[in-house]
């Protein structure tokens, strides 16, 4: 390759994201079409894309603040079932027997509030080999993952706080609540994380088959490789912490892409996907009581984790190059991840059913909208030129999820070598 080609090839390298690991707290974006088969093809793309939003669903798929996706924070009953090792590290012994109280039912409750932002880049490398065969890199990195202007309303009264708790010593407490939750090492303040997501590296096949009676072509690809944990993980004394990653975690991706073109400008298409993790064992936060709800847990120890598998499927329609080398696709994406499995190593201390329990172990789906507009600049008298494309992509509903609208913009190039 003479150093002109070499040059072209450099020059066309800008910033993309693309998300192939599903997060509750985005947008996904659109999965891509199923790859060529040309031997010794190399693709480069780089992403960024950035959103923000203070809206997300609950369980029952309603709208609500990001940060009462779960529920109420019942902070009356935290203390409930916690080893007396946590709670005497707390020089205010109010909240260790509150839960004893006899009170209305919204009386020691809160709703948490706040904002989120995330921008995001990320690279993507596939290397065509022969027979169809090729390598993929993909490595995210976050700019900013933000949770910020953090409030929350009192939903106690002094009509609910009878016939047993005194409302000013509550009114005393809940006002210094960030102090008070302090005591036991925990922060209920915002959150600024930046740094690598988690590297994949995929090998896979593909198959571009054109000698067809009625439609123009039919592609698929198929690809499966490791999740390696190169992400953050969680900070177990910051109450709202998002890691940027899967919490250090292996996987095994795999996904399977096919699409058949027709009158030589359409093309319909669909994937299905999946990330499996392997168990690990490690220390996390345990609700302790079955009225517990919410961010904040005051134990923790170590415990078997089974993290649910990440599911996803998508269809899409695209015009391909239908007017000066533009295409357009509009895709639909479906996100599914499966229920947390929680075993402490301590089951005389803390009752599995009960830390299975937790609202924020439970399944979360995700239903999005996807549209992008790409030029190519490659024509019959000039290849190797980068391509340009925009796109937003929209959460219109779920479970427990942020709606996050994600907007971005790509660069890329295909080389044949």
């Amino acid at each position: 390759m003479n150093n002109k080609k070499l040059l072209v090839l450099l020059c066309s390298i800008t910033f993309k994201i693309l998300s192939d690991e599903p997060k509750f707290f985005k947008a996904g974006h659109f999965y891509s079409e199923p790859r060529l088969a040309e031997k010794w093809l190399t693709t480069i793309d780089l992403e960024f894309e950035f959103g923000k939003t203070t809206v997300g669903y609950n369980n029952c798929g309603m709208k609500t603040n990001i940060l009462n996706i779960y529920g109420d924070e019942n902070i009356k009953q935290l203390a409930n079932g916690v080893p007396e090792t946590f709670l005497k590290k707390s020089p205010n012994p109010f909240l260790n027997t509150l839960f004893l109280e006899e009170t209305g039912i919204n009386f020691g409750k809160i709703q948490f509030n706040g904002k989120f932002k995330v921008s995001e880049m990320v690279l993507d490398y596939y290397q065509n080999f022969s027979k169809g065969f090729f390598s993929q890199i993909y490595l995210p990195y976050f700019f900013k993952l933000n949770i910020y202007d953090i409030n929350f309303d009192d939903l106690s009264s002094p009509a609910n706080s009878k016939p047993d708790a005194n409302y000013q010593d509550w009114k005393n407490f809940v006002n210094n609540l960030e102090k008070n939750i302090a005591n036991y090492g925990l922060s209920i303040g915002p959150i600024c994380r930046k740094g690598p997501g988690d590297l994949l590296l995929f090998f896979g096949w593909t198959f571009n088959h054109e000698d067809t009676e009625y439609i123009d072509f039919i592609d698929a690809t198929f690809k499966a490789g490791v999740l390696f944990p190169t992400g953050t993980k969680k900070d177990l004394t910051k109450v709202f912490d998002i890691t940027t990653g899967y919490n250090g975690f292996w996987g095994v991706p795999i996904s399977f892409k096919a699409s058949f073109g027709l009158y030589e400008w359409l093309t319909f298409g669909g994937h299905a996907a999946a990330i499996f993790f392997k168990d690990r064992i490690e220390t996390v936060k345990f609700k302790t009581a079955f009225e517990q709800n919410g961010f904040i847990k005051l134990a923790s120890g170590p415990a078997n984790i089974h993290q649910g598998t990440n599911w996803n499927l998508g269809l899409f329609i695209k015009a391909d190059h239908f007017m000066n080398g533009i295409s357009v696709i509009l895709g639909y994406r479906y996100d599914q991840k499966n229920r947390w499995v929680i075993t402490p190593c301590d089951l005389e201390t803390y009752n599995f059913d009960v830390v299975n329990s937790d609202s924020m172990l439970q399944r979360w789906n995700m239903h999005t909208i996807n549209f992008l507009a790409e030029y190519d600049f490659e024509s019959e008298r000039c290849h190797h030129l980068p391509k340009i494309q925009v796109f937003i992509d929209i959460p219109v509903s779920g479970k427990l999820i942020f709606k996050t609208a994600m907007a971005g913009f790509t660069l890329g190039i295909d080389y044949e070598w």
